[in-house]
């Protein structure tokens, strides 16, 4: 509290001394402060209380130094607060970190399903191809028979081991799918990006759509997005709405085949989307003026 609030109050504490409404010069009434209680308390009965101001100047600086005490008080809770706020900030960003590990230990995992379930079909098929060459092949109906039966059985029983893997490991990726879902859901909700495949490229699972939301502060369902093509070493931008001047893309592009970092020139296009859409918006409010 300045030094202008305390005289204020002092001025209309002060204010109180004078007599009472409705009352004569004679049936003076005495209304002291808080500041000024217990002052002249030994004044005599019946006599009018003399104000004595030693002590005024006292009470003042011990209420200042409360008042300090106070503000002093007030500051570090504030700062507590904000401490506080800096570490549950920490936190979530490092279960944001988590949740992108997960997704992608996922698509690894996935890739590596992909290429067992490849090798399984092609060993199956040559399995097959052996069988049908031996039964072929075969000038007896006895031992040669037999033993191509139980090359066969074997076979087979082998295809069977693999593919009861296959489907427990099947189990488990829906499983793991299962459970990153809801913390893949809200990832795109806290984020403003929505992960998908191109449907235009439907027969190609490298050509990849990132939509952007929560980028327009006038229309945060705005979308904008951009397909970019990771079939090859170095990726290739399909297409962007809304369009980014060339030599930006082109840049952004260079930097991401160069530092293979993908999460930050996801970043650097969300900021050039913002950036193209204020610029978009200004071009027209200049064109309506």
């Amino acid at each position: 509290m300045g030094a202008g609030k305390l005289s204020s109050s002092v001025s209309l504490s002060a204010s109180q001394f004078g007599p009472s409404s409705g009352q004569n010069s004679t049936g003076f009434t005495f209304k002291p402060h808080v500041l000024l209680s217990g002052i002249n308390e030994e004044s005599g009965r019946g006599k009018r209380a003399i104000l004595d101001y030693s002590q005024l100047n006292d009470r003042i600086e011990i209420f200042k130094e409360l008042m300090n005490a106070h503000l002093d008080q007030v500051t570090n809770e504030m700062e507590d607060k904000r401490d506080q706020h800096q570490s549950t900030m920490q936190d979530q960003q490092s279960h944001v970190n988590a949740i992108k590990e997960g997704i992608e230990k996922q698509k690894d995992d996935q890739k590596t399903l992909y290429q067992t379930v490849a090798a399984e079909r092609q060993a199956e098929s040559s399995a097959q191809s052996q069988l049908a060459l031996l039964q072929a092949s075969r000038t007896s109906l006895g031992q040669r028979l037999t033993e191509a039966e139980a090359e066969r059985d074997t076979l087979q029983a082998s295809l069977e081991k693999k593919k009861r893997a296959f489907e427990q490991r099947k189990q488990r990726l829906t499983q793991q799918v299962r459970r990153n879902r809801p913390e893949l859901i809200r990832f795109n909700e806290k984020l403003g990006c929505r992960v998908s495949a191109d449907a235009s490229k439907s027969s190609n699972r490298s050509v990849i759509k990132f939509t952007f939301n929560l980028i327009d502060p006038d229309d945060w369902s705005y979308e904008a997005n951009f397909v970019i093509d990771a079939s090859r070493s170095q990726y290739k931008i399909v297409s962007a709405k809304p369009a980014l001047p060339n030599e930006d893309l082109q840049r952004m592009l260079a930097d991401l085949n160069k530092s293979r970092a993908l999460f930050t020139f996801i970043k650097s296009m969300r900021s050039a989307f913002k950036q193209e859409i204020e610029k978009q918006k200004h071009a027209k409010k200049s064109a309506q003026s």
